[in-house]
């Protein structure tokens, strides 16, 4: 008599893992946090007011939500906070014009005491910026973007001195008078006007705006831009 005919095996497989989503409050979230460190990274005054438009846009999305039940308390294991080094923003200094140039004293007790590669200062034809890293346990920052009028980097300077950061500018014209040495708000409010953005996708609204943010800027711009989109697609995809 013939053998009988071996059973059939299974050939089925198991079906793909279906890629979990985040809710809708915990997306905005993720959005508000990320917007508040582009937020502290920014140096330049028309990017900042747009960043903090699209921030409160996100924070109103987030108060219409319904409210999230309640989880129940689980055991959990506390962790000390890390510390972190608070940020000043120097907002003071004086000025003067003189020659074709403009002269900008910004005044920081024992700034000459930090190590040099903590020291970040830069001079662009229409923006200066100054940071300091870790001077007796904080951080400061200084910002002049944009500037009344443009200069010439090449042909500018700026001192580390014990007490103070001394920038010299060459203006690009030398006989243009500066009222100011950042330009006025309402000297750029029209093109800030002129930027339109779709706020009613928080998603969409926050991919238009670093996209922007990224064709306008300078190579520091764009390398910021870069490391914060790179570090949320890894918090998202772990």
């Amino acid at each position: 008599a013939p053998a009988p005919a071996p059973a059939p095996t299974s050939t089925s497989s198991s079906p793909d893992p279906v890629p979990t989503q985040m809710d809708p409050r915990t997306e905005l979230e993720a959005d508000i946090a990320e917007v508040n460190r582009l937020i502290g990274l920014s140096q330049r005054a028309p990017v900042t007011a747009h960043l903090q438009a699209f921030l409160e846009t996100l924070r109103q999305r987030k108060a219409a939500l319904a409210p999230v039940e309640p989880a129940k308390p689980v055991a959990v294991t506390r962790v000390a906070p890390e510390l972190t080094i608070p940020w000043v923003d120097l907002k003071n200094f004086s000025w003067t014009q003189e020659n074709g140039f403009v002269e900008i004293y910004l005044e920081l007790a024992n700034v000459g005491t930090v190590p040099t590669e903590h020291v970040h200062v830069t001079v662009q034809a229409n923006a200066i910026g100054a940071v300091v890293e870790g001077l007796e346990g904080k951080n400061y920052r200084f910002t002049q973007n944009p500037l009344c009028h443009p200069i010439d980097p090449a042909a500018s300077l700026y001192r580390v001195r014990p007490n103070r950061i001394y920038f010299k500018l060459k203006k690009a014209k030398e006989s243009e008078y500066w009222d100011s040495v950042q330009m006025r708000a309402d000297r750029f409010s029209e093109a800030l006007k002129k930027e339109k953005y779709d706020y009613s996708d928080p998603s969409k609204g926050l991919m238009d705006l670093m996209k922007n943010l990224y064709e306008s800027g300078d190579d520091e711009m764009k390398r910021t831009i870069a490391k914060a989109w790179t570090e949320s697609r890894e918090q998202k995809n772990p």
